[in-house]
C-alpha cells in the first residue's frame, strides 16, 4: 500500500485511536448518511465489506449477510470482539486476494481504501470487486479527492493525508475504465465538521446479456 507509516499515522492502526478521531470530525453522521445515501444496502442483501476497519459501519447496516475484510488483525479482533457471530470479519489484503466465488454479493463497498493504494493496485481490486456481485449488483467507493480551487482546510488534509494516491474525480473513475459496468458519481462536501471533500463511485454491474457473454 501506498502510504505514510510513521509512528504518528500508525496510532490510526490502534481501533480506540481510530475510533476517537472519527467521531471528533463526526463520523456517525457520515455513516449514517453513506449507508442510506450511498450504500443503500437492502435485509437479507449479501454484503462485502472491503477494508472493514474495527466494524465501524456494521452496526449502521440492516441485517444483512455480512463480510468485513481488513489487512489490519487489530482492527479485525476488535471488530470479532464487540460483534461477534453476527458477521464474518477476516484478515485480508484486499489488494491481492477478496473472499468469494464470481457473483457472490450483492452489494460490495470500500470505504476510504483506494486512495491508500495506487493504480497498479487500484484497478485489479475495482475489478475484481466488480466480479464479486451479481449482475445489477453495485461496487461502491467512497475517497478523498483533489479538486479545482479546494477549500484550502480541505486541500491541507489531503497533503497530510496517510494515503498517498488522492485522486481527481476523473482519477477514480479512469480505474473502472474498460469494466463491464454503468458509472454514477457524486462529491460530496457535507459528510464532516471541517471543510473536506468526497468522492462517491458506484458500478452497476451490467447483466451479462447486455455485454454479449454467455
Amino acid at each position: 500500500m501506498a502510504q505514510r507509516v510513521s509512528k504518528i499515522y500508525l496510532l490510526v492502526t490502534f481501533p480506540a485511536v481510530y475510533g476517537a478521531i472519527g467521531a471528533t470530525l463526526g463520523a456517525h453522521t457520515a455513516r449514517i448518511k453513506f449507508v442510506d445515501a450511498d450504500l443503500k444496502p437492502a435485509t437479507g442483501q449479501r454484503v462485502l465489506d472491503v477494508g472493514c476497519g474495527p466494524g465501524a459501519l456494521f452496526p449502521y447496516l440492516p441485517q444483512v449477510d455480512y463480510t468485513g475484510v481488513d489487512l489490519n488483525p487489530l482492527h479485525i479482533a476488535a471488530a470479532q470482539k464487540q460483534f461477534g457471530d453476527k458477521g464474518r470479519f477476516l484478515t485480508i489484503d484486499a489488494a491481492s486476494d477478496l473472499p468469494g466465488e464470481p457473483g457472490s454479493y450483492d452489494l460490495v463497498f470500500a470505504l476510504a481504501i483506494l486512495h491508500h493504494i495506487d493504480d497498479a493496485q487500484a484497478r485489479p481490486l475495482v475489478a475484481n470487486m466488480l466480479r464479486l456481485v451479481k449482475d445489477g449488483g453495485r461496487v461502491v467507493t467512497f475517497d478523498s479527492v483533489r479538486l479545482p480551487n479546494q477549500n484550502p482546510i480541505a486541500r491541507l488534509l489531503n497533503a497530510l493525508d496517510s494515503g498517498l494516491n488522492i485522486r481527481t474525480a476523473e482519477g477514480y473513475v479512469s480505474l473502472a475504465a474498460g469494466l463491464d459496468a454503468d458509472i454514477e458519481t457524486r462529491i460530496y462536501r457535507d459528510r464532516m465538521r471541517i471543510p473536506f471533500d468526497h468522492f462517491r463511485m458506484t458500478l452497476v454491474k451490467r447483466p451479462a446479456a447486455m455485454t454479449g457473454g454467455a
